[in-house]
C-alpha cells in the first residue's frame, strides 16, 4: 500500500470531470479558520496508514526511504488530526492474526477510531469537527460530505449480509388457552407423539460459536447481562424455566394438568412472568427496528443485541428443552416423547419467543456487521432452519392432539357398530339353527307317525334270524335307543319292536345265568 503524506498548505490540483463531485463540497465553518503552520525547524510528522480489514489483497508498493523527499499528493479538504491516530501502536496487529472461530472481543468505548474504513470517514469527520468547534485549536478540518461517502461505498461495495426488511412481528401468539388452564373431558387425555431432531440441533448449537460462549450452563447461571432492559426481565425468564421444568413427567398427564391449574404462588408468578416476557419480546423487537443516527455499519452491536445471542436465546432454548423433557419417558430417550395439549402450547409459546427475538437480533446485526465473523454469522443463520423444523413438528402434534377426540369418537362408533353387527349375526344364526332343528324333528315325527299307523294296521309277522341279529347289534351299541326309531328302522309296529327287544334282552340274561356269568350291560337296561 502506498504511504500517504499530508501537507496542510498543499492546494488541490486542477479539477477534472471524474473527481469534480468530490472536490466541490460545501465547507463547514471550521474550514474558514486559518490553519496553524508548522514552526520552522520542527520535523514533519508522517501520518501512518490506517489499518484495513483483510477483505481482499491489495498490491503493496515499496516504501520510500525516510530521507527521500516525496512530492505531496493532492489532498481533499483537510481533516482534523487525531492524537491517538498519530501515535502508532507498539505492536500493530496483522489482519490475518485473528482466527475465524475466535470469541468476540469486548468492545471498548474508545476503540472506534481504530477502524478507519471508508464508510467511517463521514462519522469521524463529524465527531472531530464538533470537537474542534468546542475550542480545540489544533483540530482544523471540515466534514466529509455524504456524497463523498456514498461514492467511496460504491467503490468498496457492500460485503456484509443484506439487511432484513419488514416491521417487527407484533402479531398475536399461537393459541395458549390450555397453557395454565388444562382442558377437561376428551381433551384431557388427548396426546401426540414427537421425535424431534430440530430441538436436538438447537440445544447443541447454543454451546457453539456465535452463541453462549463457555457453555450454556455457565452463561445462564451468571446472568450478568450487558443491557439494563435484559437485566430487568432476566428474573422472569428464569422463573418460567424453573416452573415448567418442575412439572410432573409423562405419562402422568392428570398430574400435569393439576400442576398447571394450581392457584399457588408459583403458578401465579409464572403466569405473570409469561406476560412480562411477551412485553420484553415486543420492546426488544421494536428497539431492534430503530436505526442509528449516522453510519450504522461502523458501530459495534448494541449491548441488548449481544445479550440476545449470549444469554436470552440460549436461555429460551434451554427452557424449551426443559418443557420437552416433561414428555419423555426417561433420560435415555431425550428427544422422543408423548405430550398433552398444555405441554404442546407451552413449547409453542417459547418457540415463538425464540423466533421473534432471533428475527430482531438478525435485523440489528445486519445493520451493524462489525465484529461478526464469518463462522459466527453462519452459526447464527443455522438457527432459522431449526426453528422452522421444530415449528412444523409442533404444529403437526397440535393437529394430532386436536383431532384425537374426534378420532377416538369415530373409533368407538366403529367398534360399537361392529359389535352390533356381530350380535345381530349371532342371533340370526341361532334362529336359523332352531328352525332347522324344528324342521328335522317335525319330519322325523311325521315319518314315525306314518310307520306306527301302518304297523298297527298290518298283521304282525315273525322276526327273521337276520332281523334279530341286526336288532341285537343295535341294542348292544345303543341300549337306550328309542323304540320308535327301531320301529321306523325295521318298518314294524312299536309294540312289536318293544316286545322283540325285551325278548332278546331276556334271552341274553338267561344265557349268562346258564354259564355262570353276569348278564351283559345292554340286557340290564
Amino acid at each position: 500500500m502506498d504511504e500517504i503524506y499530508v501537507a496542510a498548505d498543499s492546494p488541490p490540483p486542477e479539477e477534472s470531470f471524474v473527481d469534480k463531485s468530490i472536490w466541490n463540497v460545501p465547507k463547514s465553518p471550521v474550514a474558514d479558520q486559518q490553519p496553524k503552520r508548522r514552526p520552522r525547524g520542527r520535523p514533519r510528522k508522517h501520518r501512518p496508514p490506517p489499518p484495513e480489514e483483510d477483505i481482499y489483497d491489495q498490491p503493496q508498493s515499496p516504501q520510500p526511504p525516510p530521507d527521500e523527499e516525496t512530492p505531496n499528493p493532492p489532498q481533499g479538504p483537510q481533516q482534523p488530526p487525531d492524537d491517538s491516530i498519530w501515535d502508532p501502536p507498539e505492536s500493530p496487529p496483522h489482519p490475518g492474526d485473528a482466527a475465524p472461530d475466535a470469541e468476540e472481543p469486548e468492545i471498548q468505548e474508545g476503540d472506534t477510531h481504530l477502524y478507519n474504513e471508508p464508510t467511517m470517514v463521514g462519522e469521524r469527520a463529524e465527531e472531530e469537527a464538533d470537537a474542534g468547534a468546542e475550542g480545540d485549536d489544533d483540530a482544523n478540518g471540515e466534514e466529509l460530505p455524504a456524497d463523498a461517502t456514498r461514492t467511496m461505498r460504491e467503490f468498496v461495495g457492500d460485503l456484509g449480509p443484506p439487511e432484513p426488511s419488514g416491521e417487527p412481528n407484533d402479531g398475536p401468539y399461537p393459541d395458549d388457552t390450555f397453557m395454565f388452564d388444562p382442558p377437561a373431558g376428551d381433551y384431557a387425555i388427548s396426546t401426540a407423539f414427537i421425535k424431534s431432531h430440530s430441538l436436538k440441533h438447537m440445544v447443541e448449537l447454543m454451546s457453539g460459536v456465535g452463541w453462549a460462549r463457555r457453555g450454556v450452563a455457565h452463561s445462564l447461571n451468571q446472568g450478568n447481562c450487558r443491557s439494563g432492559r435484559t437485566r430487568q426481565y432476566w428474573e422472569h425468564l428464569t422463573r418460567v424455566r424453573d416452573f415448567w421444568e418442575a412439572m410432573p413427567r409423562a405419562p402422568l398427564f392428570d398430574d400435569q394438568a393439576e400442576y398447571l391449574r394450581s392457584v399457588e404462588e408459583a403458578a401465579a408468578a409464572a403466569r405473570e412472568s409469561v406476560a412480562k416476557i411477551d412485553e420484553f419480546v415486543r420492546l426488544t423487537a421494536r428497539r431492534a427496528g430503530k436505526p442509528f443516527k449516522g453510519d450504522e455499519e461502523s458501530r459495534p452491536p448494541q449491548p441488548f443485541v449481544r445479550d440476545l445471542h449470549d444469554r436470552v436465546i440460549p436461555m429460551l432454548v434451554h427452557t424449551l428443552y426443559g418443557a420437552f423433557s416433561r414428555g419423555t419417558g426417561s433420560d435415555q430417550t431425550p428427544w422422543r416423547g408423548r405430550f398433552a395439549k398444555p405441554s404442546l402450547q407451552i413449547m409453542t409459546r417459547v418457540l415463538a419467543w425464540v423466533e421473534r427475538l432471533y428475527e430482531a437480533m438478525q435485523k440489528a446485526l445486519a445493520r451493524t456487521p462489525r465484529m461478526q465473523q464469518g463462522s459466527q454469522r453462519r452459526s447464527r443463520e443455522k438457527l432459522a432452519g431449526y426453528v422452522t423444523g421444530l415449528k412444523v413438528e409442533l404444529e403437526q402434534a397440535l393437529a394430532e392432539a386436536e383431532a384425537a377426540p374426534e378420532r377416538r369418537r369415530l373409533q368407538e362408533e366403529r367398534a360399537r357398530r361392529l359389535l352390533e353387527a356381530q350380535e345381530r349375526d349371532r342371533r340370526q344364526e341361532e334362529e336359523r339353527k332352531r328352525q332347522q332343528r324344528e324342521l328335522v324333528d317335525s319330519r322325523i315325527a311325521e315319518r314315525l307317525r306314518t310307520y306306527v299307523e301302518a304297523s298297527q294296521q298290518q298283521p304282525e309277522t315273525d322276526w327273521t334270524e337276520e332281523e334279530d341279529h341286526r336288532l341285537l347289534q343295535i341294542i348292544k351299541k345303543h341300549p337306550d335307543v328309542d323304540v320308535r326309531v327301531l320301529a321306523w328302522e325295521f318298518e314294524r309296529g312299536v309294540e312289536d319292536v318293544r316286545e322283540r327287544v325285551a325278548r332278546l334282552k331276556q334271552g341274553a340274561r338267561d344265557y349268562a345265568a346258564s354259564i355262570g356269568r353276569p348278564p351283559p350291560r345292554f340286557a340290564m337296561v
